[in-house]
């Protein structure tokens, strides 16, 4: 039981530990080559990798911030992309989820697997495996979008800070040519 209890708290210092990573104002390498400038393009381009800003997986881009989330389905309201209409996420929202889960799921099969050897509980292995796998499923969706993610901010982070700007300003510029008539 010890066991299973120091495991949650290691879990649990782990997640907290992401989290203050992934939300920490500590500006990335771009920032630091730019100076005060580099805030700014942190702010307001798109296509720098920020993991607590929304994330579309199909434009590869964040979503700025006087953009708006749509409505989908009755009665629920998912945050969607305004540009093509996909479901987005934030990136820190997800990791934290996603290792809490498998946090979770290991210390439930630890539990199971000690209620099994201590107490001789029967039939407890199967639900627990079969729920193990379910939980596991949504798990390999969300590392499926993290790794999305962590790949294009990998490539975004190799680029330099004059094509960053660049690339943001014309990505900015083809969003607004293309909504220039809801502007009017």
């Amino acid at each position: 039981m010890l066991f299973v209890i120091g495991l949650i708290i290691l879990v649990s210092a782990a997640v907290c530990k992401s989290l203050r990573w992934a939300t920490s104002s500590a500006p990335n390498h771009h920032a630091a080559n730019c100076g005060g400038s580099g805030e700014e393009l942190l702010r307001k381009n798109p296509l720098v990798p920020n993991p607590g800003q929304y994330w579309c997986y199909r434009c590869k881009s964040h979503l700025r911030i006087d953009d708006r989330f749509g409505n989908v389905g009755e009665g629920m309201t998912f945050n969607v992309c305004v540009r093509c209409g996909s479901k987005i996420f934030r990136p820190v929202k997800v990791k934290a989820w996603l290792y809490g889960m498998l946090g979770f799921s290991l210390c439930f099969l630890i539990g199971a697997l000690w209620l099994e050897m201590m107490f001789g509980v029967d039939g407890i292995l199967g639900p627990t495996i079969l729920f193990i796998i379910c939980l596991g499923s949504v798990e390999l969706w969300m590392l499926n979008f993290m790794n999305l993610w962590w790949s294009w901010s990998r490539l975004q982070g190799e680029k330099s800070v004059e094509q960053l700007d660049r690339d943001g300003r014309y990505y900015i510029s083809k969003w607004d040519k293309a909504h220039q008539h809801h502007y009017s």
